[in-house]
């Protein structure tokens, strides 16, 4: 999981434009790097219980975001959301109160990894999957890159989570994290092509959720 968050979080910074070394971030998943977890507890479980210093020390929650700011030289603040299936909700939100408070740009990243039995009887996660995104102030926002101008919100009571993309419904209840390829997909039309307004949600507990409302923005183009 660690490879797969740095990665996709240096990605994130390329497309958007912004220092590497200079953006505070927000990771999020569900249950952290379950390989990790999974070896500690067979090797505990065996009589002699040896564990490897360097896998027992990536299996806290914040290991990803750790390694991220290795690899980039960042020292900046790093923050680690674990709100099981609703981790992509709260990460969301807490990087855009951190990208507001700060009135500057804020990495998000969103990632978990398959499980395998018997973590498949905690959550049954089918399919590996992670997403980064810039979250930023509208006035910050590079003419050239891709956007979405979106209003986000916290709201409380009945939730009525975004469907996921047509093709794609599967991916929702593959990962936790699956429902970042609904905001993906407003991001991905073709250069020139209408940009998509609406309005999106996404659970961050049990009866509250993130709105965002979308107001339009630039597609993705090379």
């Amino acid at each position: 999981m660690i490879n797969l968050g740095v990665e996709v979080a240096h990605q994130a910074c390329e497309v958007a434009g912004v220092s590497k070394d200079a953006v505070p971030s927000v990771f999020a998943s569900a249950l952290g790097d379950t390989a990790v977890t999974e070896y500690m507890c067979r090797r505990l479980a065996q009589p002699t219980k040896v564990l490897s210093p360097t896998r027992f020390h990536n299996s806290v929650h914040n290991a990803a975001s750790g390694y991220w700011t290795i690899s980039a030289g960042n020292r900046l603040p790093s923050t680690f959301v674990g709100a099981f299936l609703e981790s992509f909700g709260v990460g969301l939100l807490e990087a855009a109160s951190q990208s507001v408070a700060a009135r500057g740009p804020v990495l998000f990243v969103a990632c978990d990894i398959a499980t395998t039995p018997p973590l498949t009887a905690v959550a049954d996660v089918r399919q590996t999957l992670a997403a980064a995104f810039v979250l930023e102030p509208a006035a910050g926002v590079a003419r050239h890159r891709p956007c979405l101008l979106a209003e986000i919100r916290f709201r409380t009571g009945s939730l009525r989570k975004t469907p996921l993309p047509v093709g794609l419904e599967w991916l929702g209840q593959a990962n936790p994290m699956g429902c970042a390829l609904t905001l993906a997909d407003r991001l991905a039309v073709p250069e020139g092509a209408p940009s998509r307004r609406g309005s999106l949600c996404f659970a961050a507990g049990p009866c509250c959720g993130v709105d965002l409302r979308l107001g339009g923005g630039r597609g993705w183009h090379d």
